[in-house]
């Protein structure tokens, strides 16, 4: 019974050794790519997937997929749609891969390739994830365009009216395709000092500009010609510019005004 057992274990740890060579080159490794993205090689046991991702998005593109063998201490990766074979032992540090036939392709790849995660990736659950993410996006995208066709009615170029000496200049760009945009300048030098996208509402006929603070209310005047504030404790309103003198300094002064009062 004893030399049954012997045995079996004998042939357990050949099985082992003569199957992948005692390796196992299981995680991520990456090295640099093309167009800003960086190539990712997920070694899962014996199955491998390589693939792009964005540096700055991490969006995964181009996923291929490989076979993988072990043999005298080199992983062996093997395309399933071509010929292609990759052949990598570890580097020096015993974390990271040296291919040593990368630059002998017709395609060169880099010879180095870092270890990125210890551990293999859930590639298809990444794409899972990235879809749904996509798909939002664009759900998102749709309700914007739709929320944007409602600035109709107050498309074009408004002057904040000034109301003491030290106000600075706003102007307001509103474009049913594009949204709201802010700017502000010093009155006397006309320096900008902030440019940014307005967060909005359309509520009824009103337009409702967001911040993180409050949410002011305006609506437009019979004549089409001014926005004017809804609720708030002082007079504020907006101007609506010719769209071709707005970038004339003189010209939108002259419809912020020049008060002569300090807060």
């Amino acid at each position: 019974m004893k030399s049954v057992l012997r045995i079996a274990a004998a042939m357990s740890i050949v099985a082992l050794l003569s199957g992948c060579g005692g390796e196992d080159f299981s995680g991520a490794y990456q090295t640099d790519g093309p167009w800003g993205k960086r190539i990712i090689l997920n070694v899962d046991g014996d199955d491998a997937k390589m693939f792009f991702q964005d540096k700055s998005s991490a969006e995964i593109s181009n996923v291929t997929e490989f076979k993988v063998d072990y043999s005298k201490e080199k992983m062996f990766v093997d395309s399933d749609k071509s010929s292609m074979r990759l052949v990598f032992t570890r580097d020096v540090d015993e974390r990271d891969l040296v291919c040593l036939n990368c630059t002998d392709l017709m395609k060169k790849l880099p010879k180095k390739w870092m270890q990125f995660n210890a551990k293999p990736y859930d590639v298809d659950l990444m794409l899972e994830e990235q879809s749904k993410a996509q798909r939002a996006a664009e759900e998102d995208k749709k309700v914007r365009i739709a929320e944007m066709k409602k600035l109709l009615p107050f498309e074009g170029d408004w002057v904040a009216k000034r109301h003491f000496k030290d106000d600075s200049l706003f102007i307001m760009t509103i474009n049913p395709l594009k949204g709201i945009k802010h700017w502000a300048f010093t009155y006397s030098t006309a320096n900008k000092l902030i440019e940014f996208e307005r967060a909005f509402k359309v509520d009824g006929g009103d337009l409702q500009l967001i911040s993180k603070d409050d949410t002011t209310t305006y609506r437009l005047s019979d004549d089409g010609q001014q926005l004017r504030c809804v609720g708030c404790k002082s007079e504020q309103y907006w101007i609506k510019g010719d769209p071709i003198k707005i970038n004339q300094i003189s010209y939108t002064r002259s419809l912020a005004g020049d008060p002569q009062e300090s807060r």
